[in-house]
């Protein structure tokens, strides 16, 4: 193993597709203990050969076995995973449940991450019934979802992909609004003026003190 190793820090590719058959059970069964779901495990699968393609001149055998190397970098891009997750999860929560409690909230907590209270309910305001009924339970309710699941007489994973695609929907959505600055009043009602005015008055207000072209030439007459 340590000379298929070698043998891919060189850039042999023949070398690494024979890595991969032999080290996917490892890295997998590794992955899968820490992440427990199946999918994820898979992608956290793929992301560690992606390193071991790059990472492998690393590799010191004076320092470990192979096998030890390889589970380590496994271990750590699967606990690195849980952690994402767990960090998207609380600021799900967080958002979910400034967005759901219809609370008045203190000045201080109207801007959350950067993000306006105001901006996170217009968002909430576009998903479907049934979404933000799952990210109440889910979130606020804190019902498990498990609960979730045998309430509404449907699959665990199915709960779970659905409060998922909600929530990813909602930052979705709060990030666009995030992207659409407000247009200041004071330009608005410039623009309207403007409009009213049609493309004389619109030229007059380009040029302060000066009468519109009309006016000009009646003074003249």
């Amino acid at each position: 193993m340590e000379e298929l190793l070698e043998r891919v820090a060189g850039g042999d590719r023949s070398a690494f597709e024979l890595l991969y058959r032999e080290f996917f059970g490892l890295v997998f069964h590794t992955v899968f203990t820490v992440v427990q779901d199946h999918a994820q495990s898979e992608e956290v699968a793929q992301e560690t050969f992606l390193e071991l393609w790059s990472t492998a001149a690393r590799f010191n055998g004076a320092q470990g076995t192979a096998a030890r190397w390889v589970t380590m970098i496994a271990r750590r891009r699967a606990v690195d995973r849980v952690r994402a997750a767990q960090a998207a999860r609380e600021r799900d929560t967080l958002i979910a449940r400034q967005a759901l409690i219809p609370t008045d909230p203190d000045p201080s907590e109207l801007v959350l991450g950067g993000v306006e209270v105001r901006q996170i309910r217009d968002a909430l305001a576009q998903l479907t019934p049934e979404q933000r009924a799952l990210l109440t339970q889910a979130y606020v309710d804190g019902v498990h979802y498990r609960e979730i699941a045998a309430s509404l007489g449907i699959p665990l994973n199915t709960v779970k992909s659905r409060v998922r695609l909600a929530a990813t929907k909602l930052r979705g959505l709060i990030s666009s609004e995030r992207r659409r600055p407000e247009m200041p009043a004071k330009v608005r009602n410039a623009i309207a003026t403007a409009v009213r005015a049609g493309p004389v008055g619109a030229a007059a207000a380009a040029r302060p003190g000066r009468p519109p072209p009309a006016a000009r030439t009646g003074c003249a007459g």
